[in-house]
């Protein structure tokens, strides 16, 4: 999300604020606002942590994704037969929703990043199957969803910060700017955006 989403949303609040300058720590460590590593964070999380404080934007989900090419060749094989792209780590998730053992899934494993992007430009690309946060695989139209949600996985996007800094004004001032941005787009988030061209061809629970 960092890198998709966030840069545009800060270019009118720098232009009204211009004595506050941004800074977005990325990766896939989460920031700890505890420590004062961040003075807000955006976290799609099952629970926030009890030391913070915030609001709740929308439900935030996932789904399978691939390209219309690589499905037209593989439409008959199994899902947990496909060859998969994966998100680093995020092949655990789909135990035992798709397999039974973590083993499994590096028999079908094609391609693995820690750049969500570009394991999305993989699938993109034809090389398989993927799972991606529905707000990346549903706005990208080079890819159609082949399940539901998965709602298992369902976590919540939320926008945070430490109690002692609810009462700075950057901090609320930033915070209020991100949740009337992230607001319109909960549809996306959540996985309710379906475009027409996406066709549900595995039904998981």
């Amino acid at each position: 999300m960092t890198v998709q989403v966030l840069p545009k949303l800060f270019v009118d609040f720098c232009r009204q604020h211009p004595e506050v300058s941004i800074e977005i720590a990325g990766g896939s460590t989460a920031v700890d606002l505890t420590r004062r590593e961040a003075d807000i964070a955006i976290r799609a999380t099952s629970k926030p942590p009890d030391t913070s404080l915030g609001r709740k934007v929308c439900d935030f989900r996932f789904a399978i994704y691939a390209s219309p090419h690589y499905l037209k060749d593989n439409k008959k094989v199994l899902l947990q037969e496909q060859n998969w792209c994966f998100i680093r780590g995020s092949e655990e998730w789909l135990v035992p929703l798709i397999w039974k053992k973590k083993a499994h899934t590096k028999q079908c494993t094609v391609f693995e990043s820690g750049l969500a992007m570009a394991v999305l430009n993989a699938a993109a690309e034809g090389m398989g199957v993927t799972m991606m946060p529905c707000y990346l695989g549903d706005a990208d139209d080079r890819l159609v969803r082949v399940t539901n949600v998965l709602e298992p996985l369902t976590l919540e996007l939320w926008i945070l910060t430490h109690p002692d800094l609810r009462h700075t004004a950057r901090v609320k001032a930033l915070m209020a700017v991100l949740y009337d941005a992230l607001t319109p787009d909960g549809d996306l988030y959540s996985g309710k955006r379906v475009r027409k061209k996406s066709k549900v061809m595995y039904e998981l629970e």
